[in-house]
């Protein structure tokens, strides 16, 4: 009986001590800082004296599109203060050059995309057909460009003895004294006729008129000259 008491008293006591380390548990707390020692370093942060803020990561630069949009190129033609007819045609300024815009008439805008072109132009009002051109004419979007071309030429008529009206061909002639090997110049296309006046661009010139039936060479004549802005008449020892 007594050592059944023994046994019960020393499980009681075993118990309260297990009771007693279990509830006396204690928050752990950061202790506090000793007197004067100094507080605690802030984190750094940008703006802070030797710190370097940390960079942006760079936009994306998008690449520089080409420009957009037509503008408008008007080409006019002048003998003098007259204007005249003309034919333009505008051409891509390029290795292998592109027509955009053909025989297109003179003192008409042409709508065209912005780019840089070739202009040429060709005076219809004259016989010979003279030819002028622009290089590397620049276009922006909304652009009305204007340009205006003065061809030297003058006013002719050509007088026969009766008055009669006969074709006259035309071709340019050399200056000075042709060479033996020289090759002769091709005639113009276009044919005037006699007693009428015609224009034609200032030079020197050979002119052959079909007389009679108009059968043969005709009667020729060498070294006409025309001059600039100047109106002649020109007769001819011609029926």
């Amino acid at each position: 009986m007594r050592k059944n008491k023994l046994v019960l008293l020393s499980a009681m006591l075993l118990m309260m001590f297990f009771v007693a380390c279990g509830g006396n548990k204690q928050k752990v707390e950061s202790a506090p800082p000793e007197k004067g020692a100094p507080p605690a370093a802030a984190p750094a942060q940008a703006g802070d004296a030797g710190v370097v803020p940390a960079k942006p990561e760079a936009a994306a630069v998008a690449p520089e599109k080409a420009p957009s949009g037509n503008g408008t190129i008007t080409v006019k033609v002048f003998a003098g203060k007259k204007e005249g007819e003309g034919l333009v045609t505008v051409s891509t300024a390029e290795i292998e050059p592109k027509v955009v815009a053909e025989n297109q008439p003179a003192g008409k805008p042409i709508d065209l995309p912005a780019g840089t072109y070739d202009i040429k132009t060709t005076f219809t009002t004259a016989v010979d057909h003279p030819v002028r051109e622009f290089r590397d004419v620049k276009l922006n979007p909304g652009d009305k460009l204007e340009r205006e071309i003065q061809f030297p030429v003058g006013q002719v008529t050509l007088t026969t003895r009766s008055n009669a009206k006969a074709k006259v061909k035309l071709r340019r002639q050399a200056e000075g004294r042709p060479r033996e090997d020289a090759k002769e110049e091709p005639w113009f296309e276009t044919m005037p006729v006699t007693n009428e006046p015609f224009i034609i661009s200032a030079g020197t010139f050979e002119i052959e008129v079909q007389t009679g039936t108009g059968k043969g060479k005709g009667f020729k004549v060498k070294g006409v000259t025309v001059y600039s802005d100047g109106i002649q008449t020109i007769p001819l020892p011609v029926q």
